[in-house]
């Protein structure tokens, strides 16, 4: 009985400390959704995209996926020789201005070079969020709430990231392909606003 209920309440206490982080990283919690979002975005409706604003066949347009999640991949290995050379504050802010900037030019742009030049950016900057996001966290995770923290961001990521890519499936539907990174794009620019507001206050704020 009495183990019973200890174990209740070490669970409630994980909880709360759980919650509490959250409110740590509360300004990091869009900008999960809005990373999950971008990955779903550029793989779901890129494809669509080019086979309806080009000429390129369907395994030229599967290569340039390819090639975007390639260089993105390259990017996030790169990460950490890159932290050591500029900030993290700086590396989220350039990813999610690029982000926004690239969705929105993605959107209005139909030119196949141009098209390429906006994928690499777009690569490198949707795929640099992903470790920086979770160093953030990691910085200010207790190993107690280690497996909470990262369920809730995980969480915040895709589930975050499917709304708005639902979303971005009923607006292509009403106005055209090219919604979905419209609204990426926009979306992407509020959050360096917001990081923008915070460039003198740390993004995370301490545990203590």
């Amino acid at each position: 009985m009495s183990k019973k209920k200890q174990k209740k309440q070490n669970l409630k206490e994980t909880a709360q400390e759980a919650f509490r982080l959250m409110k740590k990283i509360k300004l990091l919690l869009p900008a999960f959704m809005i990373s999950g979002a971008a990955w779903g975005v550029v793989a779901t409706y890129l494809p669509l995209l080019l086979n309806e604003r080009t000429t390129l066949s369907l395994p030229a347009i599967g290569l340039m996926v390819a090639l975007w999640i390639g260089i993105g991949s390259i990017s996030s290995l790169s990460y950490g020789r890159i932290s050591s050379h500029i900030s993290r504050k700086k590396i989220i802010l350039f990813s999610y201005l690029t982000i926004g900037i690239m969705g929105l030019l993605l959107a209005y742009f139909t030119n196949i070079i141009i098209i390429i030049v906006i994928m690499v950016l777009m690569g490198i900057s949707i795929f640099l969020t992903y470790p920086v996001l979770f160093s953030f966290v990691s910085e200010i995770t207790d190993e107690s709430v280690e497996s909470w923290t990262f369920g809730i961001t995980f969480t915040f990521q895709t589930g975050g990231g499917t709304i708005i890519l639902f979303l971005g499936g009923v607006l292509s539907d009403l106005f055209g392909i090219w919604m979905p990174f419209a609204l990426m794009g926009m979306l992407s620019l509020i959050m360096t606003g917001l990081l923008l507001a915070y460039r003198k206050k740390p993004i995370v704020a301490s545990m203590q």
